[in-house]
């Protein structure tokens, strides 16, 4: 449900979690809204040909918060009008009330929506403002005293602005979730709230997206369609058993018992998935906001401190591709084709990737991103952060290296394709099997192929087309080439609020074990000559390579204009090697397989 366990199995007919998540959100953040942020950007250059890039990204803002502005006032207004740019927002909100209720999600229908969310850090400057107004309020409708109201108001004061919402909270109090207040209520609709509203449209509509993708998809796969009355509440439709936002998983866990599972596999069953879903430990003592708003700036400060020179400890990333197909010469082939298109923020890979969700653009790369609690992490340190590793080229070249997995992966694809077109019998059943590894049968790729590859869209295509599964199968090929550690791959204690300091810069070695050595081993199995077992091994050698590179080129800025020799420059032959082994992660990882 959350990831592969067994190299060489085939995929089961619906994405995982995961990876659906990332599809979802691709297709709705960067094929729809990032057009309609980048024809609002053209015209602005046509508008103003003498301006520069920095006075153009600023006029789009600006023009955006004008727009989100004006959404706000016309939201659940009938008789309301909108411009052309307004109306394209509107219409990506249809689709995602659309989309939420074929997951089964109890999300009524409302006028010209437009999400109520609040500017935070405005709510907190405010606080005793708001508190005294909710306790007017309280004291008037709900006819309570004045001890009790202030009581009640700071409870909606702590739930307006506690970041646990951008979590996708799943649980039976769903109604308070990920930006899923519209299924219950909408908060603070009094004009009151009005100046504490986000009109950063791209931030509204990044965040919005973000949490309702991972409520829906958590729906599809633990929970269950919703058949409740409009007018009856989500608390008492889930007290009367009417919905139960974890219907599937309920009945997983009934059916382990059966199977003689023990009240302690169970509560690991429940962890696995809470940590899945950034739930895990969440409500221990170490995960009270303010220690985890603590934990998140200094992960932060951690990542400044120590990751300056992490995009050259990250050259061995670009052997996963290589490990995943197992055929270096098509990778090479592929690197030779396409690097300038890999390398690019423009052209057909690009924009293939980011309609995958494979990469993401602007602000949502940072919201949508799975960095542990970067919604506790400060203004202040999240801005350093997001321009650290966009001044480090780290950004660029984990988008380099997703869009090099995808390019491989397509070609991976058509290579496969012949081979089980093949008269030999060995090979023609290695290509079915490769493919069917991935979900495929050959009879897929030859209609992908000859309908010129075309992009899935999840907006026009039918739900079980062709093109459906192969643009699943690509994503597949991806997450298992490159290093992106979700909760599946990492230790359990690694998602917890109080110990994930101490695995955070510690994810890569997860990853490496996860990405390449359980398929090198997988390759190393399935070899059955010479030349494919040391095909299989060469991997092992080429991290080292560009372990040694990145070393290389780190000690050459970093001792550059000093007189101290560099550390590598004091070992020996033997310590230089085992130097290089254990910074590619091999050797570290070498204890799991």
């Amino acid at each position: 449900m959350f990831h592969r366990t067994t190299e060489g199995k085939a995929r089961s007919k619906m994405q995982n979690y995961h990876q659906a998540v990332n599809t979802k959100r691709g297709q709705f953040m960067n094929k729809r809204f990032a057009r309609t942020v980048a024809r609002l950007e053209n015209k602005l250059r046509e508008i103003y040909p003498d301006k520069d890039d920095k006075w153009i990204r600023a006029r789009v803002e600006f023009e955006l918060e004008k727009v989100g502005k004006s959404l706000h006032k016309k939201d659940s207004v009938p008789e309301a009008t909108f411009t052309e740019l307004e109306q394209e927002i509107r219409d990506l909100f249809d689709a995602m009330h659309k989309y939420a209720a074929q997951a089964g999600l109890p999300v009524n229908f409302v006028v010209n929506y437009f999400p109520r969310q609040f500017n935070r850090q405005l709510l907190l400057n405010d606080r005793e403002a708001i508190i005294n107004h909710l306790t007017r309020q309280y004291q008037k409708d709900e006819n309570v005293n004045a001890a009790e109201a202030r009581s009640m108001a700071r409870k909606t004061f702590t739930r307006l602005t506690d970041p646990t919402a951008n979590d996708g909270r799943a649980t039976l109090d769903a109604t308070e979730t990920p930006g899923f207040q519209a299924m219950n209520s909408r908060h603070a609709k009094d004009a009151f709230f009005d100046k504490y509203l986000q009109n950063n449209v791209q931030l509204v509509v990044a965040n919005y997206i973000n949490q309702v993708v991972k409520r829906a998809e958590f729906n599809r796969r633990l929970g269950e369609k919703a058949n409740i009355p409009d007018t009856m509440t989500l608390q008492r439709a889930i007290k009367e058993d009417l919905w139960d936002p974890k219907r599937k998983m309920h009945k997983l866990l009934d059916a382990a018992k059966r199977q003689g599972a023990t009240d302690a596999d169970l509560q690991l069953m429940e962890a696995y998935i809470d940590a899945n879903l950034g739930q895990f430990g969440r409500d221990s003592a170490m995960g009270q906001p303010g220690i985890r708003k603590t934990m998140a700036n200094i992960m932060g400060y951690q990542n400044l401190r120590v990751l300056m020179f992490t995009v050259f400890a990250s050259l061995p990333d670009g052997m996963g591709p290589i490990v995943r197909s197992n055929d270096a010469k098509l990778v090479w082939k592929t690197l030779k084709e396409q690097i300038h298109e890999m390398a690019s923020k423009e052209g057909a890979l690009h924009e293939l990737a980011l309609a995958y969700g494979i990469i993401q653009d602007g602000v949502a790369n940072h919201i949508m991103t799975e960095y542990v609690d970067n919604h506790y992490m400060s203004p202040r340190m999240s801005t350093w952060n997001q321009k650290f590793f966009e001044y480090t080229g780290l950004n660029w070249y984990t988008d380099f290296t997703r869009k090099y997995a995808l390019a491989v992966g397509i070609n991976y694809l058509k290579s496969n394709y012949e081979k089980s077109q093949s008269p030999d019998s060995r090979v023609r059943a290695r290509g079915e099997d490769m493919l069917a590894e991935l979900g495929l049968k050959p009879k897929h790729v030859e209609k992908w192929m000859r309908d010129r590859e075309p992009t899935y869209d999840s907006h026009s295509d039918g739900i079980r087309t062709t093109n459906r599964k192969v643009a699943e199968a690509l994503l597949q090929f991806v997450d298992e080439s490159i290093m992106r550690p979700d909760p599946a791959q990492r230790p359990l204690m690694a998602s917890h609020p109080g110990t994930m300091l101490v695995y955070h810069l510690k994810n890569y070695m997860f990853a490496v074990h996860d990405i390449i050595l359980k398929r090198m081993k997988f390759n190393i199995d399935e070899s059955g000559t010479p030349a494919e077992y040391a095909a299989a091994l060469a991997p092992a050698i080429g991290m080292m390579v560009l372990t040694a590179l990145g070393l290389e080129l780190r000690e050459l800025i970093q001792y550059a204009g000093t007189n101290r020799k560099p550390p590598t420059d004091r070992m020996d032959g033997w310590e230089y090697v085992w130097e290089l082994a254990q910074r590619s992660g091999l050797t570290l990882s070498l204890i799991h397989i």
